[in-house]
């Protein structure tokens, strides 16, 4: 148990800076089949999430931007 004078009543932990929230950095469609993925793009989670989040959408974005269709094997011949 925290000491008398050490508890976290009250407290909203951390939190986003004005202008500093995922909804303010850039969007992962640029326009003009430029899409963005990384750690530091409108996708909510944390860092890897975002990556991972970001990454996912981009390519299912860019895929269906390049007219591309069904569900082929990578790889294949």
């Amino acid at each position: 148990m925290a000491p008398p004078g050490h508890r976290a009543r009250g407290r909203t932990g951390a939190l986003d800076l004005p202008g500093l929230t995922w909804r303010d950095r850039p969007a992962i469609d640029r326009g003009d089949g430029v899409f963005l993925a990384g750690d530091m793009v409108t996708a909510p989670g944390m860092r890897g999430e975002i990556a991972i989040n970001s990454a996912v959408r981009a390519a299912a974005r860019a895929v269906r931007a390049a007219g591309v269709t069904g569900h082929g094997t990578a790889g294949a011949a």
